[in-house]
């Protein structure tokens, strides 16, 4: 069963959304669980504080080797024992889910890589289908 992810970003540390002007897939360090065709939502914070993008796992065991070529992902860290997964950009919001409505939502921080609540899906899954409908 396929399974949705949300995963922060900080653009002090990496600026994802200059990285997905020029390009549609992203290398990740990878959490406990993300599998091939599991949907990754970015949470990108300050300046943003927003999920911006929806994603799929499109490889998730990038190899090392592979890894050398995006060392973005990496910060140094290779053969340090973490796993990558490649992700391929989707869809982006044309108006980002924001940190109130995600706390409405019931979310209250997203500090780190975890599966999106049920409720949490359902409106992104609402607001998707209201933007391709606009």
């Amino acid at each position: 069963m396929k399974e949705s992810w949300i995963i922060p970003c900080n653009v002090k540390v990496f600026d994802v959304v200059e990285h997905f002007k020029s390009s549609d897939t992203i290398c990740w360090k990878r959490g406990a669980g993300e599998k091939n065709g599991d949907t990754v939502y970015v949470y990108i914070g300050i300046p943003y504080k927003a999920i911006m993008y929806r994603c799929i796992v499109i490889d998730d065991h990038v190899s090392e080797e592979e890894m050398k070529e995006h060392t973005y992902a990496t910060k140094g860290n290779l053969g340090a024992g973490y796993r990558y997964m490649k992700l391929q950009k989707e869809k982006e919001f044309k108006e980002p889910v924001d940190l109130a409505t995600i706390k409405d939502l019931g979310v209250y921080m997203v500090r780190k890589q975890s599966r999106v609540d049920r409720k949490v899906l359902d409106y992104l899954n609402n607001k998707e289908q209201a933007e391709e409908e606009a």
